[in-house]
C-alpha cells in the first residue's frame, strides 16, 4: 500500500537538528540586528532589493555612489555628518550582514525543507506549520524594511512601535520551531514516580494529585510567564526605539521616585504608555517584576520535581531570571553598553527556550505518571 510518507528514526533526528539550527540561526541574527541598531548602523542601507542586494559594492567607485547615496538621508546630516568613507564602511557592514545572515537562513530553510518533502519523509501536518513559519519569515522581512523605511524620512529615527513588532515577530519564529523541534525528539523519560518537594506520590495515586494540586496552576503560570515575556519583548523593542534606557539612571528607584511623577503626562493613557519614554521604562520595569513572580513557580516545580529534564529546566530559569535582573539593572545604571544590551536581550530569548522546554517536559512527565 502506498504512503504519503514513509518517517525513520534518521530522517527524524535529521529533522530535530534542522530545526534547532534554525532556532540558532535566529539567535544569531537577534543578536547581530541589535548590535547593528545599537551601533546606529541600521539606516546605513538606504534601499530594500531582495536579489542584487546580496552583492556588497566591489568598487571604490561603487563605494563613492553608496556612500553619496546615504549622504542625501537625514541620518547623515543629523547623526553622522562628516563621516569618512572608512566610517560608513563599517556602519554598512554592520547592516549588511544582518540582511545576509536573514537571506541565509531563508536558504537553509527552504533546501532541507524540498528534500525532506521531495524523500515524503515529513509528516503533512509538519510541511504545512512549516510553511506557515516560512510566511512569517516572509512578514519578517517586510517589517523589517517596513521598519528602516520610518527612520529614512523626515527624522533619522526608526519607529519604536514597528521596532517593538519586528522583535516580536522574529520570537515568534524562534518559539515556533523551538517548539516543533522538542515535540520532534523520541521521548525518554519514563519515571515511575514524580517528586515533588519531600512528597513522593506513587504512579496509582499520581494523576488525581498532581492533576487537581499542582499541574493546572503551575501550567497556567507557565502560559502567563510566556504571555508576558513576549509583551516584555515588545516593550523591550519600545524601549531600545525611545532610547528610554537612558532616563532615570537609577536602580531600584527612578530617581527619588517609585513612581515618577512624569508618568500619564501624554493623553489620552495608552499613547503615554506606548510614546511617554519615562513611561516605557516604568512599564519595562513593572513587567520584570511580575514576569519574575510567575517565573517562580515553574522554577521551584522543576527543581523539585525528581524529573532531569525538569530539574535542568528549572535551574536554567533560576540562572536566567539572575541574569536577566542583573544585566537589566546595570544596563540602567551604567548608560546602556552595547554589550550589556545585547546580553540582555539575548537573555530573553533563553527564557523563550527555557519556558517552552519547561512545558513540553512538563506535559510529557504528566503523561508518564
Amino acid at each position: 500500500m502506498y504512503s504519503p510518507y514513509h518517517d525513520t528514526i534518521k530522517w527524524k533526528r535529521w529533522r530535530v537538528i534542522w530545526l534547532f539550527s534554525g532556532c540558532v540561526m535566529v539567535s544569531v541574527i537577534l543578536v547581530v540586528g541589535g548590535l547593528t541598531r545599537l551601533n546606529q548602523a541600521g539606516l546605513s542601507m538606504t534601499e530594500w532589493e531582495v536579489i542584487s542586494g546580496v552583492i556588497p559594492p566591489m568598487s571604490e567607485s561603487d563605494w563613492q555612489n553608496t556612500f553619496e547615496t546615504y549622504r542625501q538621508f537625514p541620518e547623515y546630516r543629523e547623526v553622522h555628518r562628516g563621516m569618512t568613507l572608512s566610517e560608513f564602511k563599517v556602519i554598512y557592514w554592520w547592516e549588511f550582514s544582518h540582511r545576509m545572515l536573514s537571506r541565509l537562513l531563508g536558504v537553509l530553510f527552504l533546501i532541507p525543507f524540498l528534500l525532506f518533502v521531495w524523500k515524503r519523509v515529513m509528516p503533512p501536518d509538519d510541511a504545512l506549520k512549516l510553511v506557515g513559519i516560512a510566511l512569517l519569515g516572509g512578514v519578517q522581512a517586510f517589517l523589517g524594511w517596513y521598519m528602516v523605511q520610518s527612520g529614512l524620512e523626515s527624522r533619522p529615527v526608526v519607529s519604536h512601535l514597528r521596532l517593538g513588532i519586528h522583535l516580536v515577530v522574529a520570537f515568534l519564529i524562534f518559539a515556533f520551531l523551538w517548539k516543533m523541534a522538542l515535540n520532534r525528539i523520541p521521548e525518554r523519560i519514563r519515571e515511575a514516580n514524580f517528586r515533588i518537594g519531600k512528597y513522593r506520590v506513587t504512579r496509582r495515586a499520581s494523576r488525581r494529585i498532581l492533576w487537581l494540586t499542582v499541574y493546572q496552576w503551575v501550567q497556567v503560570a507557565a502560559v502567563t510567564a510566556i504571555a508576558l515575556l513576549f509583551i516584555q519583548v515588545l516593550v523591550g523593542g519600545w524601549t531600545a526605539g525611545l532610547k528610554a534606557g537612558f532616563v532615570y539612571p537609577t536602580f531600584p528607584k527612578m530617581g527619588d521616585y517609585w513612581i515618577p511623577p512624569e508618568l500619564g503626562r501624554m493623553a489620552p493613557w495608552w499613547y503615554d504608555l506606548s510614546h511617554n519614554a519615562i513611561s516605557v521604562q516604568f512599564l519595562h520595569r513593572i513587567i520584570a517584576l511580575l514576569l519574575t513572580l510567575v517565573v517562580v513557580p515553574p522554577m521551584i516545580t522543576g527543581l523539585q520535581s525528581g524529573v532531569r529534564s525538569l530539574q535542568l529546566t528549572g535551574l536554567a530559569l533560576l540562572l536566567i531570571i539572575a541574569l536577566q535582573i542583573t544585566t537589566g539593572a546595570l544596563n540602567v545604571l551604567w548608560g546602556v553598553p552595547v554589550w550589556l544590551s545585547s546580553v540582555h536581550q539575548f537573555g530573553a530569548l533563553l527564557m523563550l527556550a527555557a519556558l517552552l522546554t519547561w512545558k513540553h517536559y512538563y506535559v510529557t512527565s504528566k503523561q508518564v505518571v
